[in-house]
């Protein structure tokens, strides 16, 4: 996927007290295809989930990473336009 737009939504430590590393979260909007070459060993699906369901499955506890969760709160205010 290319993104037409990219916003910075916010960041945050992944592990603060242990390693520095630190994540930008970006709200890629204006989407169109545009896919890259895969390396030999990679293997990607892209799968479209609507905004509101993401939003319900990670209430309901079914996205068990932590980086995606903080990312879709990060991003929860700017998705207003974008729940359909």
């Amino acid at each position: 996927m290319e993104a037409g737009t990219l916003k910075h939504v916010g960041s945050f430590y992944l592990a603060p007290g242990y390693s520095t590393e630190y994540m930008g979260v970006f709200l890629a909007t204006d989407l169109k295809h545009n896919p890259l070459e895969a390396d030999d060993d990679e293997f990607l699906s892209l799968e479209k989930i609507p905004v509101r369901e993401a939003l319900a499955m990670a209430e309901r506890g079914e996205v068990p990473d932590a980086k995606s969760l903080a990312a879709l709160l990060m991003a929860r205010p700017y998705l207003e336009n974008y729940q359909k």
